[in-house]
C-alpha cells in the first residue's frame, strides 16, 4: 500500500503555525524527550563531492505518536552564491509511508523562536524587566511574542539600515566553506 504524503508549502504552514501552541508542543517534546519517548540523533552531515554542497539531516521519532521525521537541509553551491532550502518529512512508524511534506523555513523560525522563549521562561527570574535579544532576524520578536511571563519586558533588537551592515540570515548563507563536522 502506497500512499503519497500531504505537501504542505512555506505560506501554508506560516498560517497553520499560527493556530497552534508552537512552545506548548516543545514543552512536551522537551519532557517526552527526558523521558525517553521521544528520540533525536546527531545531525548527520552528507557532503557533496568536489565541494559542491552538502546536506544536513536533523532526524527524530515520537514515539507516542507514532511518527519518524527527517528535516533535510540542502547547501548548494552556485555560481550566484550557495542555494539553502530546508524540507520536513514525517513517516508513521505504524505502516512505514509518508504523512506529510512540509517547507521547513517557518517550522524552523517557529521551533527555534519557541525553543528560546521557553529557555527564556525556564531561566530568567521572574523579576527581570530588561533582555537582550541578539539576533537580528524573525526568531528574536517571535520569541519575545512567545514568552508565558508576563509582559513589561523592556527588549533592545538590533535594526541594520545600510546594505552593508547586514549579516547573513543564516551561518550557512555566508559563502564561506563549511568547517569539518568535528569543528562544528
Amino acid at each position: 500500500m502506497s500512499s503519497t504524503p500531504h505537501v504542505i508549502q512555506q505560506a501554508q504552514a506560516r498560517e497553520l503555525l499560527a493556530q497552534i501552541d508552537v512552545p506548548q508542543i516543545l514543552h512536551k517534546l522537551f519532557r517526552d524527550l527526558a523521558a525517553g519517548l521521544a528520540v533525536q540523533p546527531a545531525q548527520q552531515l552528507v557532503a557533496f563531492p568536489k565541494g559542491a554542497g552538502d546536506f544536513i539531516n536533523y532526524l527524530g521519532v515520537l514515539a507516542e505518536d507514532g511518527v519518524y521525521g527527517v528535516k533535510t537541509s540542502p547547501y548548494i553551491v552556485g555560481e550566484q552564491g550557495p542555494l539553502v532550502t530546508a524540507w520536513t518529512l514525517l513517516m508513521s512508524m505504524h505502516n512505514g509511508q509518508p504523512l506529510l511534506l512540509c517547507d521547513a523555513h517557518e517550522l524552523t523560525t517557529a521551533r527555534t523562536a519557541a525553543t528560546t522563549a521557553l529557555a527564556v521562561d525556564a531561566l530568567a527570574p521572574l523579576a527581570a524587566r530588561r533582555l537582550a535579544i541578539i539576533g537580528s532576524g524573525k526568531v528574536a520578536p517571535g520569541a519575545l511574542a512567545l514568552r508565558a511571563k508576563p509582559a513589561g519586558l523592556a527588549a533592545h533588537q538590533p535594526v541594520f539600515t545600510e546594505p552593508g551592515q547586514r549579516q547573513p540570515r543564516h551561518p550557512r548563507a555566508a559563502h564561506r566553506p563549511r568547517p569539518a563536522p568535528e569543528h562544528r
